[in-house]
């Protein structure tokens, strides 16, 4: 019974550490999309020349 339990215990962590890396991976991807937006704004600008 006690492998169960920290078998079971040590899943609940992995799945934990899984999400709080979907949540920072999502969050990256936000933040390079911005990144992204503003780069192509700065590019439109520089060749429109507004």
């Amino acid at each position: 019974m006690f492998r169960l339990a920290a078998a079971s215990e040590e899943a609940s962590t992995n799945v934990q550490s899984v999400a709080t890396a979907t949540e920072e991976m999502s969050s990256s991807v936000t933040e390079i999309r911005h990144q992204v937006q503003e780069s192509a704004r700065i590019a439109h600008e520089a060749v429109e020349g507004d």
